[in-house]
This record gives C-alpha cells, structure tokens and sequence, in this order.
C-alpha cells in the first residue's frame, strides 16, 4: 500500500443527541409527555420513558434538518389545579415565561392555545418540528447545544403574570455535520493529533484527544473512499453506522456531495469502542490511496 493513502485525512466529531431537563420533580399542573415516531411507521407516535436511550438519540442536527417532528402529550391530571375558563398557552423556547424575554426568545405568539382546562378533559398530543424547538422564531438549526423547552402558561388571574408555569426541555446535539474539509475548526482535531499509517492490505488511524473529553464518547468509526473514483473502500461496510445524518434520516444531500461525505454506511471502514485510541482498518488494496473520516461518537 502506498503510504500515501490518506490524501484527505481528516479528523471530525459527529455528536448524537442528550436528552436533559425531562419532567419536572415537582407536580405539574399541566403535565407533559415526550412521544416519538415508530421506528417502522413514523406516522405514528408512542409515548418514550424518560430514561430511554431513544430520547438521547433523536434529537440531534440530522433530525434538525429534515425537519422531523416529534409529539407532546398535554394533559391535566388534576382539573382543580387550572383555574376555569382561562386559557393554556403553549410556547417553545427560553424564558417563554419572562415577559421581557418571550419574544426575543420565543416569537409573538404561543404555537398553541387551548381554550380552557375543559380542553384536556382527555389527554392531546401535539405535534412539533425540532426546528421550531429549536429556532421557534426562524425554524434555523444553528449550532449551540442548549436547553430548548416547551411550556404550558397559564394567567390564572389575567393580569399578566402567568401564575401556572409548567415546562419540559430536551437539549438538541447542533454540532456541524462532517464533512471530508469541514468548514469549521471546532469540528476537527488540531494537526498531529490525528494520523494515519500504511499497512499490508489497510491502515492504521491513531489520535489523541484531550483529557477532558476522553470520557464523552462511546465509540469510533472510520469511513474510507478511494480516491480513483470515490466508491467504498470496502467491498462491504465493517460495521453499522453509529449516527444518523441527514441523509440517513431522509435522503437529503447537499449540492457537491461525495457519498463519504454523507457518512453512507457503505464507506465504514472499521469501529472500535472506547477507550481505544486507534483503528486498524482491513480489507483494503495496496494500490489504491483512499479519502478517510474519523467519526467520534458520544455518549
């Protein structure tokens, strides 16, 4: 194998999603629930506990920008706890319930209003975009992994203060999605701190990463493209993908794209789980040089 296999070796981090916040500890007067789509039939929502690791992964970027949607149940469990006849709010955002921040944060308008308490007699399930979770003003993704919440407010006495403030919040993973030159540094590791050495039929990848980080991830993966003609590296991936993009998600390609660049699993390449430090990729040609991306995959 030429020792110039890795032309574009490039070092990138592909975060999946944390869930945080979930239902309050103290009883709500509306009370909410996060519901996700089946798996086989996304039409459809089913309720998620709160410790399941499905909610960690939904929410992340891929899912951020194909627009998926995922469902909150509204209910009230106890009808004495919503005074009657006033209405219930729902906002998405921050600070929804801080009159000086609600519509900087959260738009001029809740994305819902139900009437009075008699509205949830039974329980409803809304659906809601991450993007506009997200970004409730622009419906953008941006790029900060923060709290997003959706609150149910009441003004029980109608003199503007909302004497009932129930909330929820998920934070959605935004890093930038890989790429084979990523537009942004934060997205790489710095120069030396990652490499790539010829072997008989393969390749090693080593790096290092910061103490601080070396407990924030669960697992690594790298895709491999030759260079003569961009196919697979592999006549067949070494592994499943351990991430979803957005083409995973739902096809979508950007404009220019190579197939490694979307992270198709075809071009997977070899997967270790941490705390390795290095990848032994096989199956490869000593005559070829190959495209490589190393995904770093978090808790």
């Amino acid at each position: 194998m030429h020792h110039s296999l890795a032309h574009t070796l490039t070092a990138l981090t592909l975060m999946t999603a944390s869930l945080s916040g979930s239902q309050l500890a103290l009883a709500q007067s509306v009370e909410m629930k996060i519901y996700l789509p089946k798996a086989d039939k996304p039409e459809e929502l089913i309720e998620i506990p709160e410790d399941d690791f499905r909610l960690t992964e939904f929410f992340n970027r891929a899912r951020c920008e194909c627009n998926s949607e995922f469902g909150v149940q509204f209910s009230i469990p106890n009808q004495d706890s919503v005074p009657a006849g006033r209405p219930i709010e729902i906002w998405l955002g921050r600070s929804c319930d801080d009159e000086l921040l609600q519509s900087k944060n959260c738009g001029d308008n809740p994305i819902k209003i139900f009437g009075d308490r008699n509205a949830l007699n039974n329980p409803i399930i809304e659906r809601i975009s991450i993007n506009d979770l997200v970004d409730p003003i622009m419906g953008e993704c941006g790029d900060m992994d923060i709290d997003h919440r959706i609150y149910a407010l009441v003004d029980s006495e109608g003199d503007g203060t909302y004497e009932i403030n129930d909330s929820i919040g998920v934070t959605v993973a935004l890093n930038p999605l890989p790429a084979l030159v990523p537009a942004e540094p934060r997205a790489t590791l710095k120069k030396g701190e990652i490499e790539a050495h010829g072997s008989e039929g393969g390749f090693i990848v080593n790096w290092k990463l910061p103490d601080s980080r070396q407990k924030e991830f669960r697992s690594y993966q790298v895709l491999c493209a030759k260079v003569s003609d961009g196919s697979p590296g592999r006549s067949s991936p070494s592994n499943g993908p351990g991430y979803e993009t957005p083409f995973s998600v739902c096809n979508q390609v950007t404009e220019g794209q190579t197939g490694i660049e979307t992270l198709e699993k075809a071009f997977i390449c070899g997967q270790e789980e941490a705390p390795a430090n290095s990848i032994r990729v096989t199956g490869l040609s000593n005559d070829e040089s190959y495209n490589v991306i190393w995904v770093a995959i978090d808790e």
